[in-house]
């Protein structure tokens, strides 16, 4: 990462202004490395040099929190983005569908799927239809919190997943053995 700041370092040195590009680029690599914080800090630097953050920027920061399991730090990264009068996208949305997935938040997804419900410029995809396919785990049923997310889809879009998987505590995804929980989407 040094040498990638050197290079920043030595464009500004010969008038070369970086771009929200190469910006970006060092926001995503701090992710990798476990900077989310520097990360945050870049974002604040784009804005001093004028370059303002666009939202494939903010969302290779909020990825940073999320890989740090730093949820309410990512939240905060996207209600700036609001404020700054960039809308989140699918792809904002994705990666915190994701980190909930990986720390195995079900409800959390469940709410931010409310909260882009509300915003009114959300439309279902069938990845994130197989995201919550994914997350469905003994504790939490299919018609209460799934069927919904179907029933608000279009009629072209079914889950890409050919077979339902649950993850279960203590057995990493297991194939479902009855159909009757298929039956809910079909």
């Amino acid at each position: 990462m040094e040498k990638a700041f050197r290079v920043v370092e030595e464009m500004r040195e010969k008038d070369i202004t970086p771009d929200v590009i190469t910006y970006t680029s060092l926001i995503g690599r701090l992710g990798l490395v476990g900077q989310p914080d520097k990360a945050r800090d870049i974002l604040k630097e784009m804005k001093e040099y004028g370059c303002y953050p666009d939202v494939a920027a903010y969302n290779a920061a909020i990825r940073n929190f999320c890989i740090a399991k730093r949820i309410g730090d990512a939240y905060s990264l996207m209600d700036e983005m609001v404020r700054n009068g960039l809308n989140p996208n699918a792809t904002t949305y994705n990666v915190f569908l994701r980190s909930f997935f990986w720390i195995n938040d079900f409800k959390s997804s469940w709410t931010l799927y409310q909260r882009m419900k509300e915003m009114g410029a959300y439309r279902v995809h069938s990845y994130q239809v197989d995201q919550c396919i994914g997350f469905i785990n003994y504790q939490w049923t299919l018609q209460q919190y799934c069927r919904p997310l179907i029933q608000n889809s279009t009629n072209e879009m079914a889950p890409d997943t050919p077979y339902l998987l649950l993850q279960q505590k203590n057995h990493p995804w297991k194939e479902c053995t009855t159909l009757e929980p298929a039956a809910v989407f079909f």
